[in-house]
């Protein structure tokens, strides 16, 4: 290793383009069949997905509890489009396009370009026995997530097309039940007068 720095990477295993569907169930080609007796495989060309790393500001009890995280984004013509759902990093979202530097062998993100319209909270569920439950209630209202084991804290993603209402009010009457405690890791959808 060439630094002590220590690095929080989202996604260990390959990217994605829905985070709620496994690398099993999006395989890297199509299947297509000419005719229902002699089906043929067209490899289709895989996008470019690169590990983008954001740096940290870590405060002075030490958290977040890394002072990089790395995010898989694809490459397109206008630079980097997010693919993953950050835990740490603020003002990024998936959907968002970047633009990046190159630094030896790591990418480092360089300047946010265009948003794509949507929103991450982020998730600490208190309450025994109730992460799973959050977890299911969070993707009945359209919200994929992604889970950081160590800490149990979910990384929720709002896509632009959802309202805000059913969302905000769960996580409102779980955090006064003492079930969960959320943030926003960016907000880019309209709070409802009723929330203000």
């Amino acid at each position: 290793m060439q630094n002590s720095t220590w690095w929080f990477c989202v996604g260990a295993g390959l990217p994605r383009d829905d985070v709620a569907t496994d690398t099993l169930a999006n395989p890297p080609y199509d299947v297509q069949q000419s005719t229902p007796a002699a089906p043929t495989m067209t490899v289709q060309p895989q996008p470019h997905f690169k590990k983008i790393l954001f740096r940290l500001e870590q405060d002075a009890q030490g958290y977040p509890p890394a002072s990089v995280e790395g995010l898989w984004a694809k490459q397109v013509d206008a630079g980097y489009l997010i693919d993953s759902i950050p835990f740490y990093t603020y003002g990024i979202a998936p959907g968002d396009t970047i633009s990046v530097t190159d630094e030896g062998e790591q990418t480092w993100f360089a300047a946010l370009h265009g948003n794509g319209g949507a929103s991450v909270f982020r998730i600490v569920v208190k309450a025994p026995g109730a992460f799973e439950q959050v977890r299911a209630a969070l993707s009945d209202f359209g919200c994929p997530s992604e889970v950081e084991q160590a800490v149990k804290m979910l990384a929720v993603h709002v896509p632009p097309s959802l309202s805000l209402d059913t969302l905000l009010y769960y996580l409102l009457t779980q955090r006064e039940a003492g079930t969960l405690e959320f943030e926003e890791g960016v907000l880019r959808h309209t709070i409802p007068a009723e929330f203000l």
